[in-house]
């Protein structure tokens, strides 16, 4: 497939990712790469082609290393395809809706295990739309898609050049900015009760939220720690921040 081609599709790989993927979105499937076929070969990543075969699906075998260069890394499995993309997320639409889910916005999450882990938390607990600005983060990748267990695929994601000028239109669209951070009028999170509309804004690990967006702020929120360890990653402050959001939903 050209580098085009490739340019407007997205790459996934590892068998627990393609199985998810068969399971809930088999039209998307493109084309898939796999290593060629030797006595090593797992029943289970047998089973994948078998099942990519039944849909017809382009199969081509690589060397180990074809697939590296391909993916870009060495956690492939032995397994990568390529997807048609999901359309663009229509953020007017979403907004006149007037959804109640949270909204997620990351702020210089440049980690792609640290993205992943998000993403699979936001799919999982259930978030309305995950926003990142295009500069400021890792981007989608087969490492990020691999490491959300597939949840990259599924959750509503929205990528902006802009982040400060995205969270003006939630503002305006009447929703509470609510920053997961440490500061003298943080609430503790497990005490606070997220409004009906809210975005949820969460930094780096190193800098957190950066000064232009904390003065967009209506609330900060921070999770009492009692260890040695002072914090968490954000990655794991995210899933608690997002499944005290869930239970209160429930």
């Amino acid at each position: 497939m050209s580098k085009q081609k490739l340019q407007n599709a997205n790459l996934v790989m590892g068998c627990h990712t393609i199985e998810a993927l068969l399971k809930h979105s088999p039209n998307r499937f493109i084309k898939a790469y796999h290593l060629k076929s030797n006595e090593n070969t797992q029943d289970r990543k047998q089973k994948l082609i078998s099942s990519l075969e039944g849909l017809s699906v382009p199969l081509q075998g690589c060397s180990k290393s074809e697939l590296e260069r391909l993916c870009g890394s060495t956690s492939h499995q032995g397994i990568v395809a390529v997807l048609k993309k999901r359309p663009p997320f229509d953020l007017e639409s979403f907004l006149e809706n007037n959804q109640s889910k949270l909204v997620v916005v990351l702020d210089s999450i440049y980690d792609p295990h640290n993205l992943g882990a998000i993403l699979r938390s936001c799919e999982c607990f259930g978030v309305g739309l995950v926003v990142w600005s295009k500069n400021r983060s890792a981007p989608l990748s087969p490492v990020v898609t691999k490491t959300s267990s597939s949840a990259s695929e599924f959750v509503p994601i929205h990528i902006v050049s802009n982040l400060s000028t995205t969270l003006d239109k939630f503002v305006k669209a009447d929703y509470t900015l609510i920053g997961a951070q440490v500061s003298e009028n943080s609430q503790d999170l497990f005490a606070y009760d997220f409004p009906q509309h809210s975005v949820l804004i969460l930094g780096s690990e190193g800098e957190g939220i950066r000064p232009l967006l904390q003065k967009k702020l209506n609330q900060s929120v921070a999770i009492p720690m009692q260890g040695k360890i002072e914090s968490l990653n954000v990655s794991q402050a995210a899933a608690l921040c997002i499944g005290v959001w869930s239970n209160q939903q429930s």
